[in-house]
């Protein structure tokens, strides 16, 4: 069946049409913004992510030489090449024979309301499979940056890939403090410097701090940011904003709050953990990049039967009819080939800072 023969059976409805409605009335979703600016997109041959990892270091004032001395030598930052495979994720929802009879019948008598009621109702549902597509992509960066692997989280396939394995990351980059922060013993300053000093080691200079708004609220209750900001004694504890302040001034740190969090089959699951804070590094360009590879309807796209196209960096969408009980169905799918790369994995810290007594 033709382009035009499936438009036939919904008109109005299109791939061009599903994008400009998605675009249109597209969500503001802070927490992804946050992770799409730290692992923008980038199209690629093939399905494989290969990547190199290693600090490039803080730059070093030059030394001095002499007309006819030598230029000392720079050892260079140690690289390490590490890969990983594509994941395709899709999904489609059906429009009935029924559903499209409703359509065709409001339009035929002009009752306009009704056919933009219906009309919206299946653009919205198309929408939201674009936006399925980028809240997956956006999980697989939030579970990479908090944990180093990133899996399949709801349909049974475990880990997908483990970008720690083989290095020290986990031991290294994955801290707890030794005393939680909201009680006495808490060595918040300490603790900050220490992971500072680390992530120095390393060639990166920490910028950022990603946690959520309860892991804020707790920071509040902290002893030593009290002491640092007000009077010990005072009954009153610092304001969130204090807090914030309090990160800047004295460690020159930016508190970001994400409190975004993904739906899967068996319940919500947090873009960042309660309790942790996240320490991410200054670097120009993000920690990694979200590689797009090209999915099967992108490649079959000039002989499928109905309408395929490629939303952003390869999300295909794809309308078409299928037989189903000796009707015709009109199916809306999306198809993805998606996985995050993580060259500055080395600069980024994770620290629990309530850990359980």
């Amino acid at each position: 069946m033709s382009e035009s023969e499936v438009l036939k059976l919904l008109p109005d409805y299109s791939t061009v049409g599903i994008t400009k409605f998605y675009e249109k009335n597209e969500l503001n979703k802070p927490g992804i913004a946050v992770i799409e600016e730290l692992f923008p997109q980038e199209r690629q041959d093939g399905s494989v992510v290969e990547w190199m990892k290693g600090g490039h270091g803080l730059a070093t004032l030059l030394e001095f030489v002499d007309f006819n001395g030598e230029r000392p030598i720079r050892r260079r930052g140690k690289l390490e090449e590490l890969k990983a495979s594509l994941a395709d994720m899709g999904a489609k929802f059906y429009i009935s024979p029924r559903e499209r009879k409703q359509i065709w019948e409001a339009k035929k008598v002009g009752n306009t309301i009704r056919y933009n009621a219906l009309m919206r109702h299946i653009f919205r549902d198309a929408a939201n499979l674009l936006e399925a597509a980028r809240e997956r992509r956006a999980a697989f960066a939030y579970e990479l940056l908090t944990t180093g692997k990133v899996s399949a989280l709801n349909n049974g396939q475990g880990v997908l890939a483990d970008y720690t394995e083989g290095t020290s990351w986990r031991a290294n980059n994955l801290l707890e403090v030794a005393h939680a922060w909201d009680t006495d013993e808490g060595t918040v300053r300490a603790d900050i410097q220490e992971i500072k000093q680390a992530a120095l080691d390393n060639g990166y200079e920490l910028k950022v701090v990603l946690l959520t708004s309860a892991t804020l609220s707790k920071l509040c209750y902290s002893p030593w940011i009290k002491a640092s900001l007000m009077d010990p004694e005072a009954i009153l504890y610092p304001s969130e904003e204090q807090v914030r302040q309090y990160f800047n001034r004295e460690h020159g740190l930016k508190l970001v709050t994400v409190d975004h969090s993904f739906k899967t089959e068996d319940g919500r699951v947090q873009a960042i953990p309660d309790n942790k804070l996240v320490f991410i590094p200054q670097t120009g360009e993000g920690l990694g990049y979200m590689r797009m590879g090209m999915t099967t309807d992108e490649i079959d796209k000039d002989i499928l039967e109905g309408q395929v196209s490629v939303y952003q960096n390869g999300v295909a969408l794809r309308i078409y009819p299928t037989p189903h009980n000796d009707v015709v169905q009109v199916v809306t799918s999306v198809l993805q080939e998606a996985m995050p790369s993580f060259e500055h994995m080395d600069g980024v810290f994770v620290v629990d800072a309530f850990p359980e007594d």
